[in-house]
């Protein structure tokens, strides 16, 4: 077959998609066993629907260089064709030839295990696992937490929750420890509990609370990549939950089983990241209760370890799908996106001094706040703004002005004052 009609008839098979059931990342593959620095042999891959076409560079068994095309469809992450060589094309700095086909020299089967892995059978040789190649760091992004930062994340599940359908929530780390395991904390903007985090060194979670709900996981379960993995790898954990909730115990089986798919560019509304992407299945049986499985898609930003976007598709009761996507951060004394969301959500306001009083506020995501209070001399309404900064501008239909600041996601302080009285004023996100 000429090179002309080879592609022609790839360009008709892009017309007649047929099903597969993943795409593996276009570009350079290595063979495992020779991926070892020096020069080699390797190939390329790239996809147009369900249409793959494989480039292959190596030699003859006299030492000159050959390369092999072959093209065709992908089923079920399987692939096989001809492999097809040419010769006499054009020359550098010479005028256009046309290349000649030269036969083919047998068949290619590749088997995409994931994305970024599987195994090649080339002529007279015996199947070898293959990879994607990353001239790059193509390990799991591990970066060290540190206070002061935080993430903002839009959260948008399906209409079958009884779960808002948008909200978002904000990750602040609280302590880090020198071995590297560190708090944090999570607020949201609607009502729910501030929850509290704890992970080890290896950023695997081992407790978890919400209000009077608490966990511990035995050992630390992380559904994320293990930190050791590579492109391409697969990996599995596996733990138990043991929670508490007003004297009542109980334990959930946990599992997860997931592919370090490999870095890739992936682009939200806050732009373009260098991500590792990876995905997993993660299955939690509550003692005595029905399975939950929770599919997952998700990448992860290379410079800060932080997660950019996640998709999941849950079955089991309950049932829906949910996207998270980070919308604003602060990291390392920078930030960007819409950082005022840090502060949305449900607040309690203490304040002391010449009178003494509590108010229970909510801070929409443009920062805007309102709330009741209650004092010895009586109830009344509060209504303010909190800026991007944290600076917080309040006043109370008795009159009262607060002034002051949101030191953070989750506290904040000032002063206030009423017609010659005054005093203190705490926050707490909660």
């Amino acid at each position: 077959m000429s090179l002309r009609n080879l592609l022609a008839a790839l360009f008709a098979l892009v017309v007649s998609l047929s099903a597969s059931a993943f795409m593996p990342t276009p570009g350079l593959w290595v063979i495992d066993a020779e991926n070892n620095g020096h020069a080699g042999r390797g190939f390329q891959v790239e996809t147009q629907g369900d249409v793959l076409v494989f480039t292959y560079y190596g030699y003859l068994s006299g030492g000159a260089a050959q390369w092999y095309l072959s093209s065709g469809t992908l089923t079920n992450g399987v692939f096989t064709g001809n492999l097809e060589g040419y010769a006499g094309g054009t020359a550098l700095g010479s005028s256009y030839a046309s290349a000649t086909d030269t036969g083919s020299a047998g068949t290619v089967t590749l088997n995409f295990s994931n994305e970024s892995a599987g195994t090649i059978t080339l002529p007279g040789e015996s199947a070898k696992a293959i990879k994607k190649f990353y001239w790059v760091d193509n390990a799991f992004p591990s970066v060290r937490r540190n206070v002061g930062e935080y993430f903002v994340y839009m959260v948008m599940r399906d209409q079958s929750s009884s779960t808002p359908a948008v909200y978002t929530y904000t990750v602040t780390p609280t302590a880090v420890a020198q071995d590297g395991s560190y708090t944090v904390v999570e607020t949201y903007s609607k009502d729910w509990k501030l929850s509290t985090y704890m992970y080890d060194s290896g950023y695997a979670e081992s407790f978890y609370s919400e209000g009077t709900y608490s966990c511990n996981y035995t050992p630390s379960y992380r559904a994320a990549p293990p930190l050791t993995v590579q492109a391409g790898d697969v990996y599995s954990a596996s733990s138990t939950s043991s929670c508490i909730q007003s004297g009542t115990s109980t334990t959930t089986a946990l599992s997860v089983n997931g592919t370090a798919v490999g870095p890739e560019i992936h682009t939200t509304a806050l732009g373009s990241f260098s991500a590792f992407k990876w995905t997993n299945a993660k299955v939690s049986t509550p003692q005595g209760g029905p399975t939950e499985t929770t599919n997952s898609t998700c990448w992860t930003d290379e410079a800060s370890g932080r997660l950019i976007e996640c998709d999941y598709a849950t079955s089991g009761s309950p049932s829906g799908t949910r996207s998270e996507t980070l919308i604003a951060y602060s990291y390392k004394g920078q930030t960007h996106g819409a950082i005022i969301m840090r502060f949305a959500g449900y607040w309690t306001v203490n304040y002391t001094g010449s009178g003494s009083g509590s108010c229970n506020v909510v801070v929409d995501v443009s920062g805007s706040m309102s709330g009741s209070c209650t004092s010895s001399q009586g109830a009344f309404t509060v209504t303010g703004t909190v800026d991007s900064a944290g600076n917080m501008a309040a006043s109370g239909s008795n009159g009262a002005s607060l002034n002051g600041s949101m030191a953070s996601p989750t506290a904040g302080s000032g002063s206030w004052t009423n017609t010659g009285a005054s005093g203190t004023w705490t926050a707490t996100h909660i």
